[in-house]
């Protein structure tokens, strides 16, 4: 078990946002966690041929927030659009820690190469269910919900997060598939009074059942125009206000502790 504490000291006030930016990079997955004592997450890094523009991003925001690295960094699994510029951002940007599932099975083009150039600046650690990572003083929690072991296939293998701010919370789905969806579901009850929930796998296949178990009805869809995704079939299976990247561009979320909104609504 992981339990590991990314935090610098500060005071709860309505000053003390929890800012997620999911960054606009097609079909795929880079998302950008800003903490309310300004340490960082970043959650996948999206494919090769968006690696100027999550750089570009990143470096944005890591400066707006008077810092110069990455404290984190989570490489959810070895698909094409979550690793891409994985080392180019670790060629460019200082980086505390990585995190991975361990998966190396069957990954995709490319994954090797670049883990190769990625180990030679940080060996990563692997996360599996039961693990947590905390920030700002314990106040926000990432709870690992999956994998609990690496098996069937590589979506289903996939790092799977809730992340907890105060009475705010968002479902961080990355690519699970409806085997998994139903698996979750049933071990983590917890997860239907989630504020946000992210569509998995970039608006593929869902079951009925996980789109319906959750009470909100405030949804994120980070996807593009690749691979003849997203179904909207399957999108409009979530029964209220869907938020995605390939309409919205970035979509950024805030908490203050309490409440949990968009942005750039």
């Amino acid at each position: 078990m992981v339990l590991i504490a990314i935090q610098s000291s500060f005071a709860f006030s309505e000053d003390n946002l929890l800012k997620i930016h999911f960054i606009s990079v097609g079909y795929g997955d880079s998302i950008f966690i800003e903490m309310p004592d300004k340490s960082n997450l970043l959650i996948d890094s999206g494919h090769k041929k968006y690696s100027e523009k999550v750089i570009s991003y990143l470096l944005s925001q890591i400066q707006l927030s008077g810092v110069d690295k990455l404290n984190a960094v989570i490489l959810t699994h070895p698909h094409q659009d979550h690793f891409g510029s994985l080392d180019k951002i670790f060629e460019t940007i200082p980086v505390d820690k990585l995190y991975y599932n361990s998966d190396e099975r069957d990954p995709h083009k490319g994954y090797f190469a670049v883990m190769k150039k990625v180990r030679e600046i940080i060996e990563p650690t692997v996360l599996q269910r039961g693990d947590k990572l905390t920030f700002s003083s314990g106040d926000v929690e990432l709870m690992i919900l999956d994998p609990k072991d690496i098996s069937g296939t590589t979506n289903d293998s996939t790092i799977v997060a809730w992340l907890k701010y105060g009475g705010t919370s968002v479902l961080l789905s990355s690519d699970i598939q409806i085997k998994k969806q139903d698996q979750i579901m049933r071990a983590f009850d917890f997860i239907k009074d989630s504020d946000f929930v992210q569509i998995p796998h970039h608006g593929g296949y869902v079951s009925q059942e996980f789109a319906s178990f959750f009470n909100t009805k405030k949804f994120i869809l980070s996807t593009g125009p690749e691979y003849g995704k997203p179904y909207e079939e399957e999108v409009n299976k979530f029964k209220g206000k869907v938020y995605r990247t390939d309409k919205m561009g970035t979509i950024v979320i805030e908490s203050d502790g309490k409440n949990m909104w968009v942005v750039n609504e």
